[in-house]
């Protein structure tokens, strides 16, 4: 399994068909590549969708990323129920890298020294 990578996020990407499963031996230099693609994308804050537009109909994609999660985000904690939040966090979970999710929610909270 590719480093700082959740089996989660592996999952919904092959479910999205952005990357093939891994065989027995696990992933290929060639699927690794791709790994890397969507990480990088996933990693600059872009949804599931907004990076198969990217991918598919790169003439339709919007700019997004981390602002506009931080936005959604912001609108689910003033509006949104407990359910909708806990769905919003679970498709966080299950999109992007732990480590990604962590320094965003670190730089915009800075520790008070």
């Amino acid at each position: 399994m590719p480093a700082g990578i959740l089996p989660e996020p592996l999952k919904c990407w092959q479910s999205a068909s952005f990357i093939p499963p891994p065989s027995a031996e696990g992933y290929n230099d060639s699927q690794v590549s791709e790994i890397r693609v969507i990480r990088a994308l996933t990693s600059s804050g872009d949804t599931l969708s907004e990076i198969s537009t990217l991918l598919n109909q790169s003439w339709q994609y919007r700019p997004s990323g981390w602002e506009l999660r931080r936005q959604e985000f912001i609108i689910h904690l003033h509006y949104g129920t407990d359910e909708t939040r806990a769905r919003y966090l679970w498709e966080l979970y299950t999109s992007y890298s732990p480590d990604d999710i962590l320094a965003v929610a670190g730089s915009a909270c800075p520790v008070a020294e």
